[in-house]
């Protein structure tokens, strides 16, 4: 095995790399931070440790990408390949951190809800471009974003790490993707995929930002399986998803139960925003992938466009707060449909693009928690008026509820926020 030390040089056809210092490795390869000895850039240099042939297939996947822009789209950007001492190296913009640093230098190692809401919609924008350009990442995870510059660019992201990536999942059937704890019912299952295991490993995600650690926390499947029929209510082969509200429980706990208070306009517009956080949260977290939110529509609900916020919470300072973050994302939108339908492409590879079309451990403390640390019904009935939810009362009203278009959901939300009560709460 090829070793790397700071100081050493590394050559490529075109220049020569200085590495500056070790970034990480994993089962597939390691990353340096390197400097271009010609242009004084610094990159990151990734060494694949296996198969240069599948180092191939990864340079082959992320150059198709990039001629599709995939820059835009919160993509890391590929700058070189190269062949150097029977290794096969890839030369990548130079980032920052990954997500899972920097929760962990976050205050109480977890992210605000305002905070989750601009990364998961560049992650959201990320997934669509994929989904149009018929790609699977197939390993979506904290592990696998890293931020840009987390002081100079606060809260920008990029996808990284495309050596499970595919375009062909038929091939790909009964093959053990994604890292565990990140993993899809789907390729638990070894059942035909397709991208919505990404929209899976996307919520597991989400959820692990807000409360600090993995929600799947699992040593095996079998323990895996078990923790999703627990933490969402239902068995893998089922078809509904039947939610309890274990986040609602624990952020409760975590803000507003521990001293008896005052709910002021901010507390109201945050646990409303929370509530429909959770709303999107069971959508990217549907066992069964064909009633599974695609990218375009994370895009388009309440959580990500805010509209929950337009009647009493829109003067509020949280509101105004969590729309001073999402400016971060202005560049991102309108890119995908934009930059896919204008580029000339050949016949190979305009068929690779589609058209939005169907849904793509844990400790017994915690287990302990979900149990005991409940909300009585009084308080939740409260809650759901004030934020303009209301427990469905037949199963055909839920139905029907399911049935609606994201942009009626909008609409619905925006009618019963303009209906809530002035009055204070008390925790």
């Amino acid at each position: 095995m090829f070793k790397i030390e700071v100081g050493d040089w590394i050559s490529s056809p075109t220049t020569q790399y200085k590495v500056q210092k070790y970034l990480g490795s994993g089962t597939f390869g390691l990353v340096t931070q390197c400097r271009d000895m010609i242009t004084d850039e610094m990159v990151a240099l990734k060494m694949i440790k296996n198969s240069i042939e599948s180092a191939k297939i990864e340079a082959a996947t992320l150059q198709t990408m990039k001629e599709l822009h995939s820059d835009k789209f919160n993509i890391v950007q590929l700058k070189d390949s190269f062949s150097y001492k029977d290794h096969y190296w890839l030369v990548f913009e130079n980032l920052d951190i990954d997500l899972h640093k920097f929760m962990e230098i976050s205050p109480g190692k977890h992210l605000e809800l305002k905070q989750i809401r601009p990364i998961l919609q560049q992650l959201a924008t990320s997934l669509e471009f994929l989904k149009r350009a018929k790609f699977v990442h197939a390993d979506l995870k904290p592990h696998n974003i890293m931020m840009v510059d987390h002081v100079g660019q606060p809260l920008k992201v990029r996808v990284i790490d495309f050596g499970l990536a595919c375009n062909k999942p038929e091939e790909k059937t009964g093959c053990v993707l994604q890292s565990l704890i990140y993993r899809s019912p789907e390729i638990i299952r070894r059942v035909p995929f397709n991208e919505a295991i990404d929209v899976w490993s996307l919520g597991c995600t989400a959820a692990e930002l807000l409360i600090g650690e993995p929600l799947f926390n699992a040593w095996d499947e079998f323990e895996l399986e078990n923790l999703i029929r627990i933490i969402i209510g239902t068995q893998l082969n089922e078809q509904d998803f039947k939610s309890n509200s274990f986040l609602l429980k624990k952020w409760m706990k975590k803000r507003f139960m521990m001293v008896p208070r005052l709910w002021g306009d901010d507390d109201k517009a945050e646990l409303c925003d929370l509530e429909c956080f959770i709303d999107l949260l069971k959508m990217m977290l549907a066992v069964n992938p064909n009633s599974r939110i695609t990218p375009t529509e994370i895009l388009r609900h309440p959580f990500i466009t805010m509209s929950h916020f337009e009647g009493p919470f829109k003067n509020s300072s949280y509101v105004k707060s969590c729309k001073d973050l999402m400016d971060i994302c202005k560049d991102d939108e309108g890119h995908g449909d934009q930059l896919i339908q204008q580029r000339s492409l050949n016949k190979d590879s305009s068929s690779s693009l589609v058209e939005e079309g169907s849904h793509a451990g844990m400790t017994h403390e915690k287990n302990s928690f979900l149990l005991t640390a409940t909300i009585t019904q009084a308080k939740k009935r409260k809650m759901n008026k004030e934020c303009g939810n209301r427990p469905e009362d037949s199963q055909a009203k839920k139905r029907r509820t399911e049935q609606l278009s994201v942009t009626q959901k909008e609409k619905k939300w925006a009618n019963r926020l303009s209906k809530v009560p002035e009055q204070e709460k008390e925790g």
